[in-house]
């Protein structure tokens, strides 16, 4: 998450407890008088089951946003680095009901995608781990590096190379910040980085 908000991702107020065993995220589903949003995830958008919620692709999240958002491109610009960001850094849980959208009421016409809200690394625990949802037809993290391109294609993404070269920057800058918090958690570190490197060898300049 820190690495998402370093990339200027859409991220609520979060926040790390003292003794590091609490991940402290605030409600993202209030506007500024702290007045209820209303929220749907995408599985509820697309018509499916909770328990389906790993059954679709990236690309059927884009068509959602283009059906309901009120703001389309930005809208695909941040689904694009969101999933790009899953990818970099082994995210196998970017499932339907992590993506979702904001309004106001039901008639206001002003859904927007909520901000990024749950970007993990799973390939710390599941080595083998690969996307929640397919990718250009694959699941796999590692053809994610050429994948990724055909869901810029989809999103209208102009310099997606440059973007994901942003987004990479973001990943080492905030990794060498967080060297201390990570020194008791090697794994996770080398986990982001063998991810970080592979997309390095395919997109750094």
């Amino acid at each position: 998450m820190s690495i998402a908000q370093a990339a200027d991702i859409p991220t609520p107020e979060f926040h790390l407890s003292d003794n590091r065993q609490l991940f402290v995220i605030r409600r993202f589903d209030r506007d500024s008088s702290r007045g209820a949003l209303g929220f749907e995830d995408m599985a509820v958008l697309m018509g499916k089951r909770a328990a389906d919620k790993y059954v679709g692709t990236y690309e059927q999240v884009a068509r959602a946003i283009e059906l309901y958002s009120s703001a389309v491109e930005q809208d695909l610009v941040q689904l694009f680095e969101q999933v790009a960001l899953s990818c970099i850094v082994g995210n196998g849980d970017a499932h339907l009901k992590n993506f979702g959208m904001l309004y106001t009421n039901p008639a206001a016409s002003d859904a927007r995608l909520s901000p990024a809200f749950d970007i993990v690394n799973t390939t710390a625990y599941i080595p083998e781990d690969g996307l929640a949802l397919s990718l250009g037809g694959s699941k796999s993290l590692f053809a994610s590096r050429l994948h990724i391109l055909k869901l810029a294609q989809r999103c209208g993404i102009q310099e997606p190379n440059e973007r994901i070269r942003k987004l990479l920057s973001a990943a080492e800058s905030t990794l060498s910040a967080l060297g201390d918090l990570l020194e008791g958690h090697v794994e996770i570190e080398t986990a982001i980085r063998q991810g970080v490197d592979q997309f390095s060898a395919t997109f750094g300049d």
